[in-house]
């Protein structure tokens, strides 16, 4: 499971080596400055729209790397609850991330 680090200046989303294959993408860091909002949804599937590419999926069961519809969604999600960030002026329009502390770091982030 990705760990998120939230300091004054950054988000990070630290993946693991398996997260990192499966999602075809690094470890994400964005600037606090660049999220419009963050939230916890209860299931992170329902937040993804559009196309995987590239990444892997498996319906309800793993989503991890882009999502490309209105914009790119960044996606590390597997059941449970997601924190959601919508974000501007970044590369992804949003991120999403199955984290057990998602209430927490939405609120932290405010």
């Amino acid at each position: 499971m990705a760990t998120i680090e939230v300091n004054d200046r950054t988000v990070t989303i630290r993946l693991s080596t398996r997260e990192k294959i499966a999602g075809l993408h690094g470890d994400l860091v964005i600037r606090r400055s660049r999220i419009r909002r963050a939230y916890a949804a209860a299931n992170g599937f329902s937040e993804l729209h559009g196309m995987r590419a590239p990444g892997t999926g498996v319906p309800t069961i793993i989503a991890m790397g882009t999502w490309r519809g209105k914009g790119k969604t960044y996606a590390n999600v597997t059941r449970g609850e997601a924190l959601v960030l919508d974000l501007r002026d970044h590369e992804y329009k949003r991120a999403v991330i199955t984290t057990p502390d998602a209430g927490a770091i939405a609120a932290q982030l405010g």
